[in-house]
């Protein structure tokens, strides 16, 4: 299955601690990544972006939700 490469924008991204470009099997999958005691969100935002010579699906942060103890 050939994967999409995807643009993370927000949150913790902006500060450099996850990678910006992503890839997903389709665009209904949420991204989740651990960071500290939590997970940070993103979530297809239904826009493109230019990105390089190509136009990719932008992902934007939707939250952060904490690890329960």
């Amino acid at each position: 299955m050939e994967t999409i490469r995807v643009l993370l924008s927000g949150g913790p991204v902006d500060s450099q601690e996850i990678d910006a470009v992503q890839h997903v099997d389709n665009l209904d999958h949420v991204l989740k990544f651990h960071r500290g005691n939590g997970y940070e969100h993103f979530r297809y935002t239904g826009v493109n972006r230019q990105l390089g010579e190509g136009s990719v699906p932008l992902y934007g942060w939707t939250g952060r939700t904490r690890i329960a103890e």
